[in-house]
Formats: C-alpha cells, structure tokens, sequence
C-alpha cells in the first residue's frame, strides 16, 4: 500500500478548525471531470448553502455549471448566477 502524504500536513497548526474542512479522495469510482466541476461549484461556499445546492443538484432543480470540461455537455438553463 502507497502512502499518501498530504501537502497541506504541516498548514493545518494555523487552520480554524470550526470553519474550514479539508477532504481528500483516493481510487474513487467517480467521473474526476465530473467531479472537478462539482467541487469547483461549491468551492467557498457556507456549508449550510452547499448542502442546500448539492441537494437542489440532486432533485434536478440546479444544474452544476461546467465551466472547464464543457464539450460534450449539453446547455443547462439556470446557471445565471454563476456568471461573471
């Protein structure tokens, strides 16, 4: 078995530890494009407003927006709030 080291190990004495979480994943059976854009969508938001939104994604109210590995995605209406 490999081991893992992390690079954030020796960033993790000044970190609150009530208001930040820190997640890694290995050999997941997940689509990483896939994953990248869903990570990347709830990325500094409360945690309270990431549930929320993983949960509209879910029950297909909110669409999650692809904004690096958009090729083969077909448009999605709804994503007004992530424009720039």
């Amino acid at each position: 078995m490999p081991n893992w080291g992390y690079t954030f190990k020796d960033r993790l004495v000044n970190l609150d530890r009530d208001r930040i979480a820190i997640a890694s994943g290995r050999d997941m059976r997940c689509s990483p494009k896939k994953t990248r854009e869903v990570t990347n969508a709830i990325k500094g938001m409360r945690l309270a407003d990431a549930k929320k939104f993983l949960e509209d994604v879910i029950l297909m109210k909110r669409a999650v927006p692809f904004k690096r590995h958009k090729k083969e995605v077909p448009h999605r209406g709804g994503l007004d709030q992530f424009r720039c």
